[in-house]
């Protein structure tokens, strides 16, 4: 069971981080986000701040932020019209920003993880310095 919860603990806080980084760096180039979403299924909290809805849900193996311009919008008709809005206002290097900060910031959460690791545990630090480290 302990194996099962820090495993959720992980994958939930590399959700977060994810998703924190692309809401971040969307908002550092002007494009408003909708929802900031950790889990999925139905919501089981829900809050709205800074013009973004903050939401919980209830199995913790996902997340998304909802960013206007990145799927097509449904005309009155009932055709699919290219958005003009967000995200499809902004240039190559804006949009890749928003779209590559989820991985950058998984990027260096490992790093982050695994210098902190190495730090903690000696026989890590003998391998990787291949100096015998005192007791």
């Amino acid at each position: 069971m302990l194996t099962a919860v820090t495993f959720v603990l992980i994958l939930t806080s590399a959700v977060v981080v994810h998703e924190l980084a692309h809401y971040l760096n969307a908002r550092s180039v002007g494009v408003p986000v909708r929802a900031f979403s950790v889990g999925i299924g139905p919501v089981i909290l829900r809050r709205r701040w800074r013009g973004t809805e903050w939401r919980l849900s209830l199995l913790p193996i996902g997340g998304y932020v909802d960013l206007p311009g990145m799927a097509p919008k449904v005309a009155e008709d009932g055709r699919l019209e290219h958005p003009d809005e967000g995200m499809a206002k902004k240039g190559l290097g804006a949009k890749l920003w928003v779209l590559v900060g989820g991985v950058i910031a998984n990027y260096l959460l490992g790093a982050v993880l695994l210098a902190w690791a190495i730090s903690l545990e000696p026989s890590y630090q003998e391998i990787v310095t291949g100096a015998p480290v005192a007791a």
